[in-house]
């Protein structure tokens, strides 16, 4: 049901005329503003306080760089680490396989990629 400017027209004249004539209690306004204070203390927990720390980090430049740096040396290293670990095992069972070849009558076990003989 969709108001009318009539019924719009009484509920402003209601809403104009509305007064409160209660007291509050003593001190009311101090204990709102204590009770507001209490909520903003209470709701930073601990990992509120981290996740600001780590935006305040790295929201300076210096410290971003440095951070993409340490990522790229790390990702370099362990990716150095894990193409040596299969290089080393190709090498391996590219030896095993030349010996099978030039020998066919010794018993050579042919390791697999997968690390089986």
């Amino acid at each position: 049901m969709k108001p009318t400017d009539e019924n719009s027209d009484k509920l402003s004249e209601r809403l104009q005329g509305w007064r409160v004539n209660e007291k509050l209690p003593p001190r009311t306004a101090d204990e709102v503003w204590r009770r507001i204070a209490l909520t903003q203390t209470q709701s930073d927990s601990a990992l509120v306080i981290l996740l600001k720390r780590i935006q305040r980090a790295f929201s300076r430049p210096a410290f971003a760089g440095m951070y993409v740096a340490v990522l790229v040396i790390v990702g370099t290293v362990a990716g150095s680490l894990v193409g040596s670990a299969r290089s080393e095992r190709q090498r391996d069972e590219l030896a095993a396989r030349y010996l099978a070849s030039v020998n066919p009558y010794k018993n050579v076990s042919v390791p697999t990629s997968d690390g089986h003989r």
